[in-house]
């Protein structure tokens, strides 16, 4: 029985990534195999074709895991596909049949797997997890590294899609290393190998952190197009486009939204084509092509309407919707469309407490006034009157509690100033540390580092601009890995956090003692700090302040 698994084992994970049946089996069934294969990511119509024709050789001929192969290359291909109803129904009869029939567990695990995935794909995030966690159990039982992989994969995407990053990201690093380091070269691990960059490259795009999606980007795009897979390459134009269109380079922006949508469509897949086309309408928006803009974004609404599945269409593209018809001048649909938007928004799982509701009804009521103008219509103009007042009204109330809010955030951070902490007001402890065991560095190694620390502390070398661990541990004649877990041990911090720490109080100081510096424009103040931009410099004095350092300026000029 041990051999039979491990023959299983072997030829799922080979170069063509499945399943060694039987030795007995016939060259039809084989041959159904290495279609289906060779489709699911390309033409997955051909392949759910021939997978419906292999599960009724199967059951004809009695091949138990024959079947539940087939069962899960017709959900597989279901999902590159994008009918994801037929999908969940063939993925449950196969993971109903494998446990039935008590088979290994490295088909239930992708089984699981292919479950997972449909149901986070279909927004079902909350039903998708417990199922991945799972199949994670029975790829721990298979005790085989690749299997293992693959589901760790699925499960860094169902932690991205429930905007769990930091943990997405962690997943996704340690199995792109595992794969690296054990050289897994099967197609599957190959697949998992590009598709976990093209997966980093997209939190990083949301997190706008552009260059690191960029270096995940055109490292998986370099791999992915040595395959035929359409699915995955799709994706990473769509993400380059993303960028491209983001740091306004129009070109570029075309170039690779176009080969993304058309790959896209080649696949039929209209679901996950959906958002590229949306950007591929921002780009023609943004040039100030309205009328070609409406075309794509109708062609996403015609799609939901057909399907009868309007409750999918994102809150972003009827704020598309709405900013075109505005352009255009039809300022009723315009208003049709950004009521829609924030209804949409409202029932949206995926909105955030970062986009204000307070501005969406401010466009709203902007638009009214327009129409109004239009119209000439005097209930209009007052009962927009009246909205301005109230959101006025609580725009001023907010102010006022926000402003004495902060007033409080200031008075504490003089506190911690007067206190004369040796560490400054400031000293973040981060809860995930890289590695903090130091026991395979010598004392000597550790005193040498940590008095380097001081040297440059004492020099204000954290100042610099190119102030990296590398160019530190270089000055402290050290290796990276080595400063980084002594930095751990001793401050509690990574790097990045130690730096940001001494950059801030800094900051918080220097600007309280000298007049001079606290005249400085905001960006002046973010590169004399070591920062490429006031965005960053703000960003992370408020995140250990909870203030803007506008606002501690201001304070701090109200007091001489």
């Amino acid at each position: 029985m041990r051999i039979l698994q491990t023959t299983l084992l072997t030829f799922i994970f080979c170069a063509k990534g499945f399943l060694l049946i039987s030795q007995n089996e016939s060259k039809n069934s084989k041959g159904l195999y290495g279609i289906i294969i060779d489709n699911t990511r390309t033409n997955p119509q051909v392949a759910i074709d021939n997978a419906k024709k292999l599960l009724v050789y199967s059951k004809e001929q009695k091949l138990y895991d024959s079947i539940a192969i087939a069962y899960l290359y017709l959900a597989k291909a279901g999902r590159v596909q994008g009918t994801y109803k037929p999908s969940l129904e063939y993925v449950d009869l196969g993971i109903d049949f494998a446990i039935k029939n008590k088979l290994s567990e490295s088909i239930l695990a992708e089984l699981h797997l292919t479950k997972a995935n449909n149901l986070a794909d279909f927004g079902r995030i909350d039903e998708a997890l417990p199922v991945m966690f799972e199949g994670l159990e029975y790829a721990k039982k298979s005790e085989n590294l690749q299997t293992q992989v693959i589901l760790n994969h699925g499960l860094g995407y169902i932690y991205k899609e429930s905007q769990k990053t930091t943990k997405a990201i962690e997943i996704l690093k340690n199995n792109i290393a595992t794969i690296e380091k054990n050289q897994l070269l099967d197609r599957k691990s190959f697949e998992v190998y590009y598709k976990g960059m093209i997966m980093l490259s997209s939190i990083y795009l949301e997190e706008q952190e552009k260059d690191s999606a960029l270096v995940y980007l055109e490292k998986g795009l370099k791999h992915v197009l040595t395959t035929d897979d359409i699915f995955t390459t799709a994706g990473f134009y769509s993400s380059l486009g993303t960028i491209y269109l983001d740091s306004k380079n129009y070109e570029k922006a075309y170039e690779n939204l176009s080969k993304g949508k058309a790959l896209g469509t080649k696949l039929g897949n209209h679901y996950t084509n959906s958002e590229n086309i949306y950007n591929l309408a921002k780009y023609y928006y943004e040039i100030g092509n309205y009328e070609k803009s409406l075309t794509e974004l109708n062609g996403i609404i015609d799609f939901y309407k057909e399907k009868n599945e309007l409750d999918f269409v994102k809150p972003h593209v009827y704020n598309l919707l709405a900013k075109n018809h505005k352009e255009l001048g039809d300022f009723e649909v315009a208003n049709k469309y950004f009521e829609q938007y924030v209804l949409t928004y409202k029932n949206s799982q995926s909105s955030t407490k970062e986009v204000s509701a307070i501005m969406q009804e401010k466009e709203l009521f902007d638009l009214e006034n327009e129409k109004n103008k239009q119209q000439g219509i005097l209930q209009y103009l007052i009962l927009f009157s009246l909205m301005i007042a109230l959101v006025l009204l609580f725009f001023l109330l907010r102010f006022y509690k926000l402003k004495k809010k902060n007033e409080l955030k200031f008075q504490e951070l003089l506190k911690k100033l007067a206190s004369q902490n040796k560490e400054g007001p400031i000293d973040t402890k981060d809860l995930t540390l890289e590695e903090k065991n130091t026991s395979d560095i010598s004392s000597e190694i550790v005193a040498q580092i940590l008095d380097g620390l001081q040297k440059l502390e004492v020099q204000e070398y954290y100042l610099k601009q190119d102030c990296n661990a590398y160019n530190m541990a270089k000055k402290i004649k050290t290796n990276t890995s080595y400063l980084s877990k002594v930095i751990n041990a001793e401050y509690q911090k990574n790097f990045n956090t130690y730096i940001n720490d001494l950059r801030i109080n800094y900051s918080i100081v220097r600007l309280k003692n000298d007049t001079k510096f606290r005249s400085f424009s905001i960006q002046s103040i973010a590169e004399e700090l070591g920062y490429k931009s006031a965005d960053s410099f703000s960003k992370y004095f408020k995140l250990h302040t909870g203030l803007n350092p506008s606002f501690y300026i201001k304070q701090l000029n109200s007091l001489a």
